[in-house]
């Protein structure tokens, strides 16, 4: 489905290669939240704690300078492990593939969030993040959107270009912490994040527009790199 003008991120084109209700539905899939008199919720407290004493250290800097959400705020933390700029200008069936990639996943992880409300950690505590980020009550909490972005940007780049896949899976990987350490996420949300970037992932391979333009991905950089 060609969907033009007014992306979640940007204005332009990309394709919903699948509506919410064609995609596995991940309450039912994910363990949910743990419950706050569990040891999985100490883990994700103790987390919150160890992030927030990083929080004036470099890595808490570098968490904080890398909290964009964007597509290309995404594309420009990946391009530098990945070998080239990524932009719609330089490489434009890559950034359509990647646009759509991860509005797919955006449309697909609205339900669970709406269905848990689960409470971000910056919230609970009242506290500020260490990026900076102001969030509404509503602003819900898992699965780490960040971390679905951040695995699908890496599967879609190591699967354009092998020879990276190491590099930007360790990107894919410092992304995701860097929401705990800002206050932005519990573990657990990430832990869940990351299982939902593979189940989409998975699903996004039955798909024959998504085949396509994987393929065209793959030639447009065979083209860049001359392979």
């Amino acid at each position: 489905m060609l969907i033009l003008l007014g992306t979640l991120d940007q204005a332009g084109a990309y394709t919903i290669y699948f509506t919410d209700s064609q995609m596995p539905d991940l309450t039912v899939i994910l363990p949910g939240p743990p419950d706050s008199t569990s040891m999985d919720f100490a883990r994700d407290m103790n987390k919150y704690m160890a992030g927030k004493a990083m929080r004036h250290t470099e890595r808490g800097r570098l968490a904080a300078a890398h909290s964009g959400y964007n597509i290309s705020m995404v594309t420009t933390y990946f391009s530098e492990p990945y070998g080239m700029t990524i932009s719609n200008e330089t490489t434009p069936a890559l950034y359509f593939l990647l646009e759509s990639t991860l509005v797919t996943g955006e449309v697909a992880m609205g339900r669970i969030k709406r269905y848990y409300k689960r409470q971000r950690p910056c919230l609970r505590y009242k506290e500020p993040t260490g990026s900076g980020e102001v969030f509404p009550e509503t602003s819900y909490s898992y699965p780490s959107g960040h971390t679905i972005r951040g695995w699908l940007t890496a599967m879609v780049l190591a699967e354009v270009n092998p020879a990276v896949r190491n590099q930007v899976f360790a990107l894919a990987q410092e992304y995701c912490e860097n929401r705990v350490i800002v206050g932005a996420h519990w573990q657990s949300d990430v832990d869940a994040g990351t299982a939902a970037a593979g189940i989409y992932m998975a699903m996004l391979h039955s798909n024959a527009e998504f085949l396509e333009d994987m393929r065209a991905a793959k030639a447009e950089f065979a083209r860049l790199t001359k392979q």
